[in-house]
């Protein structure tokens, strides 16, 4: 009966430790857009993990490596109506994605001294900065309009300084902001605006069959638009 108790005190302890390894911090990604009859917005509210690994030293040093993971969902800005704008959580390299973002407002240099503590005092930086702070425009994320947002394949890529191709003169990219906050990731919006993400099963944007024919086919995929689970 004490070696039950000792087993089950010792996978407690064992859980109880791994998950005060795990660091979350939530951010509102802001976009802002100069149209002819004033500035549009979207936001999103999303949540950064970072796993730490669980017994640093123990295993060789490519096991240790920080663990990034990220829920939520891609901003949505109507530019006009029902036309929109969106601004992806990844797919233009490792520079582009949301936590790049937390990176290029936020230098975290303690990590490169100590990447387990580093990451811990660097979250806990982070989450007492209340302030909005501009993304620098070499870490914006990819932007992306339908021409027929109920068909995925009529999906665009638009360079950030040339939207205004798609939704007219006068349009233009104001500005990228995050903003440390508290809370859940919010979900909803994006599926809503885009019904084949829960209704067809679509990995790679490419069309229902095994071809590969479809605009962006193998590059963008329906995570760039939902993550919900880490």
């Amino acid at each position: 009966m004490k070696f039950v108790f000792l087993i089950v005190l010792l996978l407690t302890f064992l859980t109880v430790y791994v998950t005060s390894r795990t660091l979350n911090v939530s951010i509102v990604a802001r976009v802002e857009v100069n149209t002819p009859t004033g500035i549009k917005t979207g936001s999103s509210l999303m949540r950064l993990t970072y796993k730490r690994p669980s017994f640093p030293g123990f295993f060789p040093s490519y096991l240790n490596n920080v663990r990034r993971g990220l829920q939520g969902e891609a901003i949505a800005v109507e530019v006009s109506p029902g036309r929109y704008l969106f601004a992806l959580l990844g797919e233009g390299g490792y520079y582009t994605e949301p936590d790049a973002w937390l990176g290029a407002v936020f230098y975290p240099p303690v990590i490169s001294v100590n990447r387990d503590a580093g990451y811990k005092r660097w979250i806990g930086e982070l989450k007492r900065t209340k302030t909005a702070f501009p993304v620098p425009e070499r870490a914006y994320p990819p932007f992306v309009v339908f021409s027929d947002m109920n068909d995925f394949t009529s999906i665009q890529v638009l360079e950030p300084d040339d939207i205004a191709a798609f939704f007219g003169s006068g349009t233009s990219i104001k500005s990228l902001t995050i903003e440390t906050t508290s809370g859940a990731p919010v979900f909803g919006k994006v599926e809503k605006l885009l019904p084949w993400l829960t209704t067809e099963v679509v990995t790679r944007l490419c069309p229902p069959t095994y071809q590969t024919t479809g605009p962006h086919c193998g590059s963008i995929s329906h995570g760039d638009f939902l993550m919900r689970d880490f």
